[in-house]
C-alpha cells in the first residue's frame, strides 16, 4: 500500500521540470487533454490489475498524467487572468479539485462496498475521459506565440526553481508544504491500515472491521 501511494508522488516529482519544459513547447491544450486521457487509461488499468507490480506502473502513469494536468491547468489560468484577478480566478478550481477530493472518498468507498473494489477506478477512468474530450471540444489555446531556443524552457525551468529555494521566506514555507505532503501521504496508509486492523471495530459490522472486498493482488 505504502509502495502505492509513494509511486504518484514520486512520478509527479521527478515530472515536474519536464513538465513545465513541455507547456512552454507544444502549449497548454495538449498536456490538458492528454494528462486527463493518461488518467483515464492509468485508471482503468489499476481497475484491470491482478498483481502489485500492475498497480505500481498504472500509478506511475497516473503520476505523469496528474503532473500534465496539474501544469496545464496551471498555466492556462495564468494566461487568461491578469495580477488583479488571479486569485479569483484559480479559486474556482481548487475549491472543485478541494470538493472532488472530500467527496471522493466516501463515494468511492460506497461503490467498492455496494458492487466491487475495481469499480470505483471505471468510474473515474469515465470520468477522465469525458474530461478529455470536453477539454478538447471546449479550450483552445492560450499560449502566446514565442521564439524560444532548443532548451531554454528546459533551462529557464530549472533557474526559476532555484532562483525560488534560494529565498529564505521561500525555505519555511517549502517546509510547511514538504511537512504536509508527509502529513497527507502518511495519513492515507496508515489510516487504511488502521481501518483493516483486526481491533478495530465498527458499529454495525460486528467486532471487527474485516474487508469484504480485497484487490486480486
Amino acid at each position: 500500500i505504502g509502495m502505492v501511494q509513494s509511486t504518484q508522488s514520486l512520478v509527479k516529482l521527478l515530472a515536474n521540470v519536464p513538465a513545465a519544459s513541455l507547456v512552454e513547447r507544444v502549449g497548454r491544450r495538449p498536456l490538458l487533454v492528454g494528462g486527463a486521457a493518461l488518467e483515464a487509461v492509468a485508471m482503468a488499468g489499476m481497475g484491470l490489475s491482478t498483481s502489485a507490480e500492475q498497480m505500481v506502473a498504472c500509478t506511475a502513469l497516473a503520476g505523469v498524467g496528474g503532473t500534465a494536468l496539474v501544469t496545464g491547468s496551471t498555466n492556462y489560468l495564468s494566461d487568461i487572468s491578469t495580477p488583479k484577478n488571479r486569485a479569483n480566478t484559480n479559486a474556482p478550481l481548487q475549491m472543485t479539485a478541494l470538493a472532488g477530493v472530500s467527496l471522493g472518498p466516501a463515494v468511492g468507498g460506497y461503490m467498492a462496498d455496494a458492487f466491487d473494489v475495481q469499480t470505483p477506478f471505471f468510474v473515474v477512468s469515465g470520468l477522465f475521459g469525458v474530461s478529455s474530450l470536453s477539454l478538447y471540444a471546449l479550450c483552445p489555446e492560450t499560449m502566446r506565440a514565442t521564439a524560444t531556443t532548443p532548451g531554454a524552457a528546459q533551462r529557464t525551468a530549472w533557474q526559476q526553481m532555484e532562483r525560488v529555494v534560494q529565498q529564505p521566506e521561500m525555505q519555511g514555507l517549502l517546509a510547511t508544504a514538504f511537512t504536509g505532503g508527509i502529513r497527507d501521504a502518511s495519513m492515507a496508509v496508515g489510516s487504511m491500515l488502521f481501518m483493516r486492523a483486526d481491533n478495530v471495530a465498527v458499529v454495525g459490522h460486528g467486532p471487527s472491521l474485516r474487508s469484504r472486498h480485497r484487490m486480486p493482488c
